[in-house]
């Protein structure tokens, strides 16, 4: 209906008040739906627990648990990373012992580097 408002008469401009309504209702009854349709997917398989709030320069158990798995993944990363690098640094004549030391130090630097941004924070 392109007929000017100011045209129509007051039983059209109520139906299109109620028909323009309802439109509305549905659409935002979509966009809710859809919204917690998201929400339940995104936290279906979340699982909330409570902690206790830290002082700063204190690392509880929550953080040590995560430090020590951050060690894990570095190391092993490292692992793989001096595995490929050490066999094509020989092969081609470019291995020095600054190679092996860069690796090694960089699987204890990132496990120390994870404890003093955890003993930083605050909860």
């Amino acid at each position: 209906m392109n007929i000017p408002f100011k045209a129509m008469t007051k039983v059209a401009l109520v139906e299109k008040c109620t028909e323009l309504s309802d439109e509305l209702e549905r659409v935002r009854g979509s966009l809710t739906d859809s919204m917690d349709r998201n929400a339940d997917l995104r936290y279906k398989n979340t699982k909330l627990i409570r902690v206790k709030k830290k002082r700063k320069g204190v690392v509880d158990e929550a953080s040590k648990k995560f430090i020590r798995e951050s060690a894990i993944r570095s190391s092993l990363a490292n692992l793989v990373s001096l595995g490929i690098t050490i066999p094509a640094s020989l092969q081609d004549g470019s291995f020095t012992i600054w190679l092996l030391l860069n690796g090694v130090c960089s699987g204890l630097l990132i496990p120390l580097q994870t404890y003093l941004q955890k003993r930083n924070e605050e909860i």
